[in-house]
C-alpha cells in the first residue's frame, strides 16, 4: 500500500489539528482523550515520511559500508515493513 507523499504538516484549526500532505489535502485527525495527546500524535503522524526516509538510507549506507549502523538496521527493517503494510 502506497502513502501520501511527504512532507506531510500540522495545521491547527479551530476545533481540531489536521495532518495534511504537501498539497493540503487532510490525510488524519488526532484526537485528544486521558491518555492521548493529539498535538504529540499529530508530529509523530507528521513525521512519518521523514522517518521512513530516514530509516530507508540508514538500511542504504549499512548495506554499502556496514559498520555501527548494523546495529540499528534490524529495528529499521521492522518499522519500514510496519510503514509499508509489510
Amino acid at each position: 500500500m502506497e502513502h501520501n507523499l511527504g512532507p506531510w504538516r500540522v495545521r491547527k484549526g479551530d476545533l481540531h489539528l489536521t495532518i495534511e500532505n504537501q498539497d493540503g489535502a487532510p490525510i488524519a485527525i488526532p484526537h485528544s482523550g486521558p491518555y492521548v495527546s493529539a498535538p504529540g500524535n499529530a508530529r509523530l503522524i507528521a513525521a512519518a515520511p521523514d522517518l521512513l526516509a530516514a530509516l530507508e538510507g540508514l538500511i542504504y549506507l549499512e548495506s554499502h559500508i556496514g559498520g555501527p549502523a548494523r546495529a540499528y538496521v534490524h529495528h529499521a527493517r521492522a518499522a519500514i515493513a510496519k510503514a509499508r503494510d509489510q
